[in-house]
């Protein structure tokens, strides 16, 4: 199975795992991800936008596009489909921190790749050939 399979069956089951533990009643929620529940969110949508920027060839701003509205998604979800939960607005904005840092690290880590670590082999490679 190459990368691309895997970062794509990640982001499918992350999807589908996170919107579950959104909607589950809140008392098995609680057990299941014992963290405080915007820390739950930032880590969710952090791993998500990581997750599709590896899985597709999409611009940032869509991605953080698509996940805001998969988080509006899960808060009017909450809302109207649960008794025991309840959307709230600073789960969304938790959605969009997460979200925002997730592409921050993946620009910053292919930034690394591209500029720093692929100079440093092209300038090992011209030095070999000069010597």
């Amino acid at each position: 199975m190459n990368k691309l399979k895997i970062f794509r069956f990640s982001l499918y089951s992350a999807i589908v795992s996170i919107y579950i533990l959104a909607i589950i009643p809140l008392e098995i929620a609680q057990i299941a991800t014992p963290l405080w529940d915007k820390t739950n969110h930032f880590i969710a949508f952090f791993v998500l936008s990581i997750l599709i920027k590896l899985s597709y060839n999409i611009k940032s701003v869509k991605i953080f596009i698509y996940l805001l509205g998969y988080g509006v998604f899960i808060e009017l979800s909450q809302l109207l489909l649960t008794t025991t939960r309840f959307g709230e607005i600073n789960d969304v904005i938790a959605d969009i921190i997460g979200t925002t840092i997730g592409l921050i690290v993946i620009y910053l880590f292919r930034f690394i790749k591209y500029n720093v670590i692929d100079d440093k082999r092209n300038n090992n490679d011209t030095t070999k050939q000069k010597g």
